[in-house]
């Protein structure tokens, strides 16, 4: 299959509810009629979802198109699936099937009178993580606040986490590490930046298996962290990170270690530099488009997968 990279103004940049996803459109100086978009990001065994959009010129304020008349039909490892995708609003149908480690899906999208859309993957196997640990390095500080007469301390530090990768010596292997915390008043996960500073990960002259796009972001930081085993195929390779924090009370975070396919790794790599460049400091476009990987057929989009292992650990 041959997969095709677009180029893209940020403005033309959209954002999934499920996978802060991004679709794109092809702009070469001229109007751009609109075109089929579909953004599927499968996790092995949880739910498969999709959302089927319509792109949008970056220079038309009109609003996104969203389809709700979408037929689609899947195959798991080749077989049709007996199962239809039920509309869940906001343009996203739930395909009702949760795909296992090592399953290869294909997606096909029929839009009456707009056309047809498909896509393949394969959910690549869980990561191979082991020796996780955590260590907390602090100091006290007190705060006095005296609008409430409470004199409150805090414990500022940093947590020290670190997990072994033992990679397979037998394919390419791509990577994706993250951080949340706990938000008890939001009552939900929050990804919080991180830095991995490894020099086997990411020496300085390292070339990684994706396109050149010559922005020069710093690979090693951010919400979330990816790298392939370019540097460390076949053999054990020790993750620290450290994480600066302040702490009153009990800190609950949870690290994911993720293991991609190539297609959603080269799309998260290219989404992240559309969002980290996009704008100068003024908020305007940069004259230059960025690139962003796509692997649908007959219109744009991505289907990639992923399979990932979390470690939830408390902090106080």
């Amino acid at each position: 299959m041959k997969h095709k990279f677009y180029l893209i103004l940020l403005a033309a940049v959209l954002t999934t509810s499920f996978s802060s996803c991004q679709k794109i459109i092809e702009f070469n100086g001229e109007t751009t009629e609109p075109q089929l978009v579909m953004v599927s990001l499968p996790t092995a065994d949880s739910l498969w979802r999709v959302r089927v959009t319509e792109s949008r010129f970056f220079l038309n304020s009109n609003t996104i198109q969203h389809i709700d008349s979408a037929r689609i039909s899947v195959e798991v490892n080749g077989i049709p699936a007996n199962t239809s995708c039920r509309y869940e609003g906001d343009a996203t149908y739930n395909t009702g099937i949760r795909p296992h480690c090592g399953d290869s899906l294909s997606m096909h999208i029929e839009v009456p009178g707009k056309g047809n859309i498909s896509a393949s993957c394969r959910i690549p196997q869980l990561p191979n993580v082991s020796d996780f640990e955590t260590r907390f390095d602090t100091s006290s500080t007190s705060y006095y606040d005296e609008y409430d007469d409470t004199t409150y301390v805090y414990y500022d530090g940093n947590i020290n986490v670190a997990f072994t990768i033992q990679d397979p010596a037998s394919e390419h292997n791509y990577y994706m590490v993250s951080l949340e915390d706990w938000v008890e008043y939001e009552n939900a996960w929050i990804r919080r930046s991180i830095t991995i500073d490894d020099n086997i990960l990411f020496p300085n002259s390292a070339t990684s298996d994706y396109f050149d796009i010559g922005l020069g972001d710093e690979e090693n930081y951010g919400e979330y962290v990816l790298f392939d085993d370019q540097n460390i195929n076949g053999h054990d390779h020790r993750v620290n990170i450290s994480i600066p924090v302040r702490i009153q009370s009990v800190l609950k975070m949870k690290i994911t270690v993720s293991a991609l396919n190539r297609e959603m790794y080269l799309y998260c790599k290219t989404r992240r530099a559309a969002s980290e460049y996009g704008f100068d400091e003024l908020g305007g476009i940069f004259s230059e488009p960025v690139q962003v990987f796509c692997n649908v057929q007959g219109g744009i989009g991505i289907l990639g997968a992923s399979a990932m292992k979390s470690f939830t650990f408390s902090v106080k």
